[in-house]
């Protein structure tokens, strides 16, 4: 480490032991959910790192493919994003408790001992675990991300020490609404009829179909974001008739890290880096745009994770009421990034750093018109992509 890079961390790790925040951890127990994903990464890195005085972090985890805990959390913890912890919080792992959970479980799958554990200790519940791709059973993502939420809340109202419940939402589980408040909006469902859903879905040969989907969700995008308004609405119910502490927290849409623990770390290859992705391969190159005046919403995920654990504070330290509380993070309103700047941006990255498997020159085109759209698309995206399998197929290799 060179002595200005040794001056600039002990000048953060001073402001850090002064920072309020950092003060309120102090002595929390805190149960963490989704701890495995990307921003539950980073949420689990960044307390690890600068809240060295919690008392406990309990992360949630389910087995996966057999995998045991122990060793999907080994697994996560050789990632490089925690190289900083590890150098600087050489002993973290003496916080951690694992505990075997599943949200699509009765009683989230959790033993008696440690269901008693949680209730007995945790002072703050970070709710970030939720399905977020569109290729499951919807009756796999209602249960995770709507029944598994509820169970959880029921839990919370359990715990004598809880201070506060934050679900993790997104900024897009109101897509109709053009202006998001921070506020509350009427739930598009009630549990009774996402079980109803669940049980056709499970009943049924082949399960619930696409059309029914389409007319349940209505003005929502997607299942996901239909799932994400309706656990809203029951953290929302969960504050109001039984008094349990509560916000939503609802960030836009995450990218790479801007500093912390490593600028431009990017830990999936989903929503936006895919897209970007794809253009610098020279796979995609029409994007269908309303007006290049308009923007995409995104954060970065360590400023992401930093105000998710300002708000936990702002709540807990200065709420004025006993009303559950909503919390928007995004850029739109104070930074907006422009598609046409954005476009500019992506251009001038993938012709500086071109990738080594291109699979055609990068360019880019915004088309307002959806004919023009369809046409060019189909001429540079869909033609192309067949060709290319032809030939991956000739040469008896299986097609991209």
């Amino acid at each position: 480490m060179s002595e200005v890079e040794g001056a600039r961390r002990s000048t953060k790790e001073e402001s850090n032991c002064k920072s309020q925040i950092r003060k309120f951890y102090a002595g929390k127990r805190i149960l963490l959910t989704g701890c495995t994903g990307y921003l539950g990464t980073v949420i689990l890195e960044k307390i690890l790192r600068t809240c060295t005085e919690i008392s406990k972090l309990y992360i949630l985890v389910r087995e996966k493919a057999n995998v045991a805990i122990e060793d999907r959390m080994k697994k996560l913890f050789e990632n490089e994003v925690f190289d900083t912890l590890r150098e600087s919080n050489p002993n973290y792992m003496e916080k951690l408790v694992l505990i075997y959970g599943d949200l699509c479980k009765e009683d989230l799958g959790l033993s008696p001992e440690n269901r008693q554990c949680l209730i007995q200790n945790v002072n703050i519940i970070i709710h970030n675990a939720s399905v977020v791709r569109f290729d499951v059973k919807p009756s796999q993502l209602l249960r995770t991300n709507v029944i598994g939420t509820e169970k959880l809340l029921q839990l919370a109202t359990e715990c004598p020490h809880l201070e506060i419940f934050a679900y993790v939402s997104t900024a897009y589980s109101h897509p109709s609404k053009i202006i998001k408040e921070e506020k509350f909006y009427p739930p598009p469902a009630d549990l009774k009829l996402i079980e109803h859903i669940i049980k056709v879905d499970e009943e049924s040969e082949g399960g619930i179909s696409n059309e029914a989907i389409d007319d349940l969700t209505g003005d929502w995008l997607n299942l996901y974001a239909f799932s994400k308004a309706t656990a809203e609405g029951l953290v929302e119910a969960y504050g109001r008739k039984r008094s349990l502490p509560c916000i939503v927290y609802r960030p836009s849409i995450i990218i790479g890290a801007y500093n912390e623990p490593t600028p431009g770390w990017i830990g999936n290859k989903n929503g936006p880096v895919l897209v970007f992705g794809a253009i610098k391969a020279g796979f995609l190159h029409v994007l269908q745009c309303d007006d290049s005046k308009s923007n995409m919403d995104l954060i970065p995920v360590d400023m992401t994770v930093n105000s998710l654990l300002a708000s936990i504070w702002d709540y807990v330290a200065h709420r004025e009421t006993h009303e559950p509380q909503v919390y928007n993070y995004g850029s739109s309103d104070w930074n907006p990034i422009r598609n046409k700047k954005l476009q500019e941006y992506v251009m001038k990255v993938a012709h500086a750093y071109p990738l080594t498997g291109m699979f055609w020159y990068p360019f880019l085109l915004q088309i307002n018109n959806f004919y023009v759209f369809s046409m060019l698309f189909t001429l540079f995206t869909i033609i192309p992509g067949i060709l290319a399998d032809l030939v991956f197929l000739l040469r008896w290799k299986k097609p991209m």
